[in-house]
């Protein structure tokens, strides 16, 4: 099967093996359906799903998701070491308190609302298989986890103003990138999409998409998130494992 092929590709180079040029022509996703099978045979592989991340541009454009290994989620203060690509994006996710199953009936807000048990700062942590992303297509990226590499989560707080929640992202204490509202206005609308499309479980964390514009972290450095009211996030890069 050609996704099993693919993820043997994905699965090695997520392992420290060589970072991928592209994917040989035939074996890329031709759609979003080949997208997922892809995502799903990865998660098989590399362990239980924690999670997912789901975004959209604006309140009407296209969503995008992929699930999130839970090896790969960490807690706020976390050291990340030896990443080859270090592209941080400061987010706000939601633990889900209740199942929500993959059905016909979309779920209503409601409904959704009352699943979402906390509310949570987080820094997603991009590193993609591949050796430039600016040279693959947008199918590919998606196949690859859309470029993602960890999630850090901070404390629960209190559901934040998502239209009006200035944050900022520093690197060594330096402000250098930040953003004033959720990038997809509705969330609901998100975790419809994922409630609808492959279900949800109690316990598992959505991440809803960057407030910021993506930034490149440095090989040794901290890394903190301030949103103004759902709180702060931090993560350590390091090139060497602490002795």
């Amino acid at each position: 099967m050609r996704e099993d092929d693919v993820t043997s590709l994905l699965l090695r180079a997520r392992a420290g093996g060589e970072l991928l040029e592209e994917l040989p022509a035939h074996l890329r996703p031709h759609d979003w359906a080949e997208v997922k099978l892809i995502q799903d045979t990865q998660l098989a592989a590399i362990g239980p799903v924690g999670g997912y991340k789901v975004g959209a541009s604006g309140a009407t454009g296209p969503i995008g998701m992929a699930p999130l290994p839970l090896s790969g989620i960490v807690d706020s203060g976390a050291t990340l070491v030896g990443w080859h690509q270090r592209w941080v994006e400061a987010e706000i996710a939601v633990r889900i308190g209740r199942d929500l199953p993959k059905r016909d009936t979309p779920y209503q807000d409601h409904e959704l609302q009352n699943a979402v048990t906390s509310w949570h700062p987080v820094i997603e942590v991009l590193n993609s298989r591949f050796r430039d992303t600016t040279k693959i297509d947008q199918l590919s990226l998606a196949a690859d986890l859309i470029m993602h590499g960890g999630l850090v989560v901070g404390d629960a707080c209190a559901m934040p103003d998502l239209a009006h929640e200035p944050v900022s992202l520093l690197i060594d204490g330096q402000t250098v990138s930040g953003g004033k509202a959720h990038p997809a206005g509705d969330i609901w609308r998100l975790l419809r999409y994922l409630a609808d499309e492959v279900g949800l479980k109690a316990g598992q964390i959505v991440t809803t998409g960057s407030w910021n514009p993506v930034t490149i972290a440095g090989e040794n450095c901290d890394v903190v998130v301030r949103f103004a009211h759902a709180g702060d996030v931090k993560v350590r890069f390091t090139s060497h494992a602490m002795k």
